[in-house]
Formats: structure tokens, C-alpha cells, sequence
């Protein structure tokens, strides 16, 4: 990252010479000028970029919680749907084999009804 910052390839630019085979001197490497933030400045980056880490760690961690419940919340609702408990029950609802039974019957008259389309056309 820092060998490609524009200040140490402006300097590397202006210290190379030869046009074929392009040559740069170690004495010039070690007098690049690198600039670095004050102390004060490097600290305070410090500290941002760890408060930054701790709350992704805690988002992490609230995420992965969130995600077991999610999880046993699906369980726990199939479960009461199984059982018939998501909906107050009424008598008068017809037995899920006979809903069944009448879906089968209409979707074997639709497949009649458009096989019968495709003949006459």
C-alpha cells in the first residue's frame, strides 16, 4: 500500500534512470521522504479503528444470536402448523383430505380443459 501511494512513485519516477532496462539506486530508496502522521493523529486512528472492530464484533455476535432464534422460531411455527395450532380452528372448515381430494379434481379438469384448447386450434 505504501509503495503505492503517489508520493513513493513520484519519488521512484524522478529517481530511475535508463529507458530500456529501468534502474533505481538503493542509496536513493532509503532517502525516500514517507510521510507519517503525528503521534497524536496515529493514536486517534488507532482508537477509531478499534471501536470500528469492536462493533462489528458486536454486530457479529447479535447477528449470530438473531440467527439461532430465526431458526427455532421456524421450528416452533411448522411444528404449531402441523399440529393446527397458528389459526382458531372451525368446524365448519372442511377436513384437509377433502380440500385435497377437490384441488386434485380441479387441476385434473384444467389440464383436460387445455388439452382440449390445444386440439381445436
Amino acid at each position: 500500500m505504501l509503495l503505492n501511494s503517489e508520493v513513493i512513485l513520484s519519488q521512484v519516477k524522478e529517481l530511475t534512470t535508463g529507458t530500456a532496462s529501468i534502474h533505481l539506486n538503493v542509496g536513493s530508496v532509503r532517502n525516500f521522504e514517507i510521510l507519517v502522521p503525528p503521534l497524536s493523529e496515529q493514536e486517534e486512528i488507532l482508537r477509531r479503528a478499534e471501536a470500528a472492530f469492536q462493533s462489528i464484533h458486536l454486530i457479529e455476535e447479535e447477528y449470530c444470536k438473531a440467527s439461532k432464534l430465526l431458526e427455532r422460531l421456524e421450528q416452533i411455527i411448522l411444528a404449531k402448523a402441523f399440529r393446527g395450532e397458528l389459526v382458531d380452528q372451525d368446524p365448519n372448515d372442511e377436513p384437509a383430505c377433502d380440500l385435497l381430494d377437490r384441488i386434485r379434481a380441479e387441476k385434473k379438469d384444467q389440464t383436460l380443459k387445455s388439452k382440449s384448447k390445444k386440439k381445436v386450434k
